[in-house]
C-alpha cells in the first residue's frame, strides 16, 4: 500500500464523523491513526496523533516544554544579584535575537540562540530592558513626546509636527476643486 515501507495496518479502528481511520504500527513502538487511504491520496492528509484529543497534546507540549526549560534554570543563578527565583533569558545584544521560544527548538538550534544569552532574574531583566530602551529614544521625537517628555527639543517638534499637518491639509483642500 501507500506506506508500506513505513507501517503496517492493523486494520480500521474506529471512525470519526462516519469517516474511518485506519491504526497503524509505525516502525517505532508509537500507536497513531491516520486517514483513509484515499483521502490520503486525494488530499495528500497525513494526521498523526497520538493523543485522543488535540488538548491532551497542547497539554503534553506545553509541559514538555516546561520541563526543559526548567531543567536549563535549574541549576542557574542571576549574573547580576545571584537570584535563583523567577529566571529569565535575556538576550545580551537584542538586535542578534532570533526568537524568544526556544524551548521546542531542536537542541542544537536551542544551543545557538542560549549562546547569545545570559540568565537574569525578572527584576533585573527589567531594570536592563529599561536601560536599552532609554539609550534608544531620541528627544525630540513624536513618540518621546507622546510619553510624556515635555523637554524644551521635544515640544519644538511637536509643534512643528501639528503645523505641517495643519499646512499639508490646508494644501490638499485648496487644491481639490468642488464639483
Amino acid at each position: 500500500m501507500l506506506f508500506d515501507n513505513l507501517v503496517r495496518y492493523s486494520g480500521v479502528a474506529q471512525s470519526v464523523g462516519g469517516i474511518p481511520l485506519l491504526t497503524v504500527r509505525i516502525n517505532f513502538p508509537l500507536r497513531v491513526r491516520i486517514a483513509p487511504p484515499e483521502q490520503i491520496l486525494t488530499y495528500g492528509i497525513l494526521i498523526c496523533m497520538p493523543f485522543k484529543n488535540h488538548q491532551d497534546l497542547l497539554a503534553y507540549q506545553r509541559k514538555w516544554m516546561a520541563d526543559r526549560r526548567h531543567s536549563f534554570f535549574h541549576d542557574k543563578s542571576c549574573v547580576e544579584c545571584g537570584s535563583t527565583h523567577e529566571l529569565e533569558l535575556d538576550h545580551i545584544d537584542p538586535g542578534q535575537k532570533v526568537d524568544h521560544r526556544i524551548w521546542n527548538w531542536s537542541k542544537e538550534r536551542q544551543e545557538v540562540e542560549l549562546a547569545k544569552c545570559q540568565v537574569l532574574c525578572e527584576s533585573c531583566h527589567l531594570i536592563k530592558t529599561k536601560k536599552w530602551y532609554e539609550l534608544r529614544r531620541k528627544h525630540g521625537s513624536h513618540t518621546m513626546y507622546t510619553r510624556g517628555c515635555r523637554c524644551v527639543e521635544c515640544k519644538a517638534n511637536e509643534v512643528r509636527r501639528v503645523n505641517d499637518r495643519r499646512r499639508k491639509r490646508l494644501i490638499a483642500k485648496s487644491t481639490t476643486k468642488p464639483l
